[in-house]
């Protein structure tokens, strides 16, 4: 969904691009974030980003790694003033770039250290 405002005529085809075997694609992203958790060693580093502006994919996903992650990670702030990042306590770990406020096709990012 980030790419829309360049190829408007995706929005007719994302029934299909959120789709892998039937389920949706942020099933997908919540595996793949879990298994790249797991490769981290202490002080390690975790970024999940997307190309999308789509909650399921972004918001989603990171509530869902942090549910299953318990105590091991924390999140990782951007610093004040970055550019897309989210000033809510809960979200500070995460970067949102908007095409209609950032002048860019949409993005998330979230990140986290292993504990």
């Amino acid at each position: 969904t980030g790419a829309l405002r360049r190829r408007p005529a995706l929005r007719w085809l994302l029934e299909e691009h959120h789709t892998v075997r039937g389920r949706g694609i942020w099933v997908l992203q919540k595996s793949l974030v879990a298994k790249a958790s797991t490769a981290l060693a202490a002080g390690g580093r975790l970024v999940y980003a997307t190309c999308s502006v789509d909650r399921r994919e972004n918001e989603g996903v990171a509530e869902a790694f942090e549910e299953s992650a318990g105590v091991d990670f924390e999140m990782w702030t951007f610093p004040e003033g970055t550019p897309g990042a989210r000033e809510a306590p809960r979200w500070r770990h995460c970067r949102q770039m908007l095409p209609h406020v950032h002048s860019t096709d949409g993005f998330f990012m979230a990140r986290w250290r292993r504990e």
